[in-house]
């Protein structure tokens, strides 16, 4: 009862070959704690990873649990995450992954994940991706999966990349479980100008028996862009109630 778990990890600037990470893992059946990981490296790096995981059991009240990883500019081959997986029967909590990552950089991975389980009450769950422009050869997507008989909650995935970049896929899903009342879910992709070969797309999907929510998907590309794909979906199942 009552307690704080944390991982932090910070690297600096001009480093060749190295690996930076944190993990926090926090146990079933407690009652008011804090749990989180961070990472954050600098600029001109490279061949290196960095990732952030947070991962809270079942059981549990009143906490806060997210990972984050902050990559820096001008780096070359290098992958950056941040996750969150959250178990069920929880109530009044937060739990969000999210990865930001830095212009001209050349073939990197960056994602933000987030998962919550089922039979939970009050809280919010995302996952968000932000990379920069003028990038190489990447992938970056944000993702937020909510299971069953939840209530009052917000969930969505989001992706935001910058202009003049080549060759990448950029992506936001959320997807939402049966059997919810009161909550919004989205998945948002934005990409930027002049920008070659890419696919980018947003999604939502919420299940049956739903009451009171929202649920969207949206798909915004800049101009001057070479052979690409772009949309937005939103899929909602039956017997809902007053939802847009």
């Amino acid at each position: 009862m009552s307690y704080l778990g944390k991982g932090t990890c910070s690297i600096g600037a001009n480093n060749t070959s190295y690996l930076g990470y944190w993990t926090c893992t926090i146990g079933a059946n407690n009652t008011s704690y804090l749990g989180y990981g961070t990472c954050t490296i600098g600029a001109n790096n490279t061949s290196y990873l960095g990732y952030w995981t947070c991962t809270i059991g079942a059981n549990n009240t009143s906490y806060l649990g997210y990972g984050t990883c902050t990559i820096g500019a001008n780096n070359t081959s290098y992958l950056g995450y941040g996750t969150c997986t959250i178990g069920a029967n929880n109530t009044s909590y937060l739990g969000y992954g999210t990865c930001t990552i830095g212009a001209n950089n050349t073939s990197y991975l960056g994602y933000g994940t987030c998962t919550i389980g089922a039979n939970n009450t009050s809280y919010l769950g995302y996952g968000t991706c932000t990379i920069g422009a003028n990038n190489t050869s990447y992938l970056g997507y944000g993702t937020c999966t909510i299971g069953a008989n939840n209530t009052s909650y917000l969930g969505y995935g989001t992706c935001t990349i910058g202009a003049n970049n080549t060759s990448y896929l950029g992506y936001g899903t959320c997807t939402i479980g049966a059997n919810n009342p009161s909550y919004l879910g989205y998945g948002t992709c934005t990409i930027g100008a002049n920008d070659t070969s890419y696919l980018g797309y947003g999604t939502c999907t919420i299940g049956a028996n739903d009451t009171s929510y929202l649920g969207y998907g949206t798909c915004t590309i800049g101009a001057n862009d070479t052979s690409y794909l772009g949309y937005g979906t939103c899929t909602i199942g039956a017997n809902e109630m007053s939802f847009l």
